[in-house]
């Protein structure tokens, strides 16, 4: 889902940052793509903080266990950047 739209994003002409929690083919797939590539670890609100200072607009996919705690926490540091729009699009069960 992340590629899919990073791919239609760079199409458009935005710029795309793709945060990712480690090194792996899935992070070149995104770099090949064209987007920026930033590792990261989404439980880490100061990590956080660096990755997404400049963003305006975010489209999150988890797939992680802590699926719950990475979206509330991507979430509110988007919103204390001022970021216009958060679009969750993870597709693991909450709950």
């Amino acid at each position: 889902v992340g590629r899919k739209v990073a791919a239609m994003l760079l199409a458009k002409g935005h710029q795309v940052r793709a945060l990712v929690r480690r090194e792996h083919e899935r992070s070149e797939a995104f770099r090949l793509l064209g987007a920026e590539v930033v590792q990261r670890d989404l439980a880490d609100l100061t990590s956080m903080q660096r990755a997404i200072d400049g963003c305006r607009r975010i489209y999150f996919v988890s797939a992680s266990a802590s699926c719950l705690e990475t979206t509330v926490n991507t979430a509110v540091v988007a919103h204390h950047h001022g970021a216009e729009a958060f679009v969750d699009m993870s597709m693991t069960r909450r709950g």
